[in-house]
């Protein structure tokens, strides 16, 4: 099992920049996570009334 970093957050991953993408006519925004180096990601989204 990994040991937490100092702030015990997705910000102390390292090779990960986080931040937040925001539009402010629709007063919307989300968590946008880059990686340093091109991979690969998925969601599965379930239940709910995604988009």
């Amino acid at each position: 099992m990994s040991v937490p970093g100092p702030r015990n957050s997705i910000c102390d991953v390292a090779g990960l920049t986080v931040g937040c993408a925001e539009d402010a006519n629709c007063v919307t925004g989300t968590t946008v996570i880059l990686p340093d180096q091109p991979g690969t990601a998925a969601i599965c989204v379930a239940g709910g009334g995604p988009g």
